[in-house]
């Protein structure tokens, strides 16, 4: 069975999903505002067994307010359970508003690696 509910910290609140059979939990958070959903910081995130984790894409997703729809994605966080990990690129990117990418930060089993390294372990496996 699944449940929804919203919890609340400081100015955010979080829509929650859980599903109790299987224990996974997956959240949209955003800043309290009363204007379009375009205008307001938003994160996408899913737990499992409540910690960070996705199997096929960005376990955390952030976007920043834009002046017209869509929001601006400006960061993704690939985790499985709980930890930093992708086996086909980069688990951390920042992007720039204009969705470019600025930064990117590898890592396996939460072990952050230059892409070099990275590669190289890709390789061996």
């Amino acid at each position: 069975m699944t449940q929804r509910h919203y919890e609340q910290w400081g100015d955010a609140q979080e829509s929650v999903e859980y599903d109790e059979e299987t224990q996974n939990r997956h959240g949209l958070s955003e800043q309290f505002c009363m204007v379009p959903e375009y205008l307001c910081r938003t994160d996408i995130r899913h737990y499992k067994q409540g910690q960070l984790h996705s199997d096929n894409g960005p376990a955390w997703v952030h976007y920043e307010p834009a002046i017209t729809p869509p929001p601006i994605k400006t960061l993704e966080r690939w985790c499985v359970n709980g930890k930093y990990h992708r086996e086909d690129g980069p688990a951390k990117i920042f992007y720039d508003r204009n969705g470019n990418i600025t930064e990117e930060t590898y890592y396996l089993n939460d072990k952050q690696l230059t892409k070099e390294e990275w590669e190289e372990q890709r390789r061996q496996n």
